[in-house]
């Protein structure tokens, strides 16, 4: 797996999926994000880090959504890669501190919805 992190990212790829530059600034975009939420949180999370793993061969066993393109344990969120310009829901990143914060969900159905009303 070929890596990039920035202050609170890890994004992985299979070599060559995506450039180093594409990985970057995914990364480098997604931290007002992680700001935002975080603030929600009381800064609980400050030293955190989400992991983000793109994958072309992705296939989602979530219950939470048939149209749900992600997964998330814990602090990691695994997507599937669809071309050259890396997407994910900003409802992963939500579900991911929530995680951190409040641990793990006894429903994930719940903290799917839960996730994405906070985010």
């Amino acid at each position: 797996m070929q890596s990039v992190t920035s202050a609170h990212y890890r994004v992985l790829c299979p070599p060559g999926a995506l450039s180093q530059a594409a990985m970057t600034q995914f990364a480098t975009q997604r931290e007002p994000l992680f700001t935002s939420l975080n603030g929600k949180l009381n800064d609980v999370a400050s030293n955190a880090e989400i992991r983000v793993i793109f994958d072309p061969d992705f296939k989602t066993s979530s219950a939470a959504s048939p149209e749900q393109l992600y997964e998330v344990s814990g602090a990691t969120a695994r997507t599937l890669l669809r071309g050259r310009v890396p997407e994910l829901d900003p409802a992963a990143d939500a579900e991911a501190l929530l995680h951190i914060a409040w641990g793990r969900p006894s429903n994930p159905l719940v903290a799917h919805w839960a996730a994405r009303w906070f985010g």
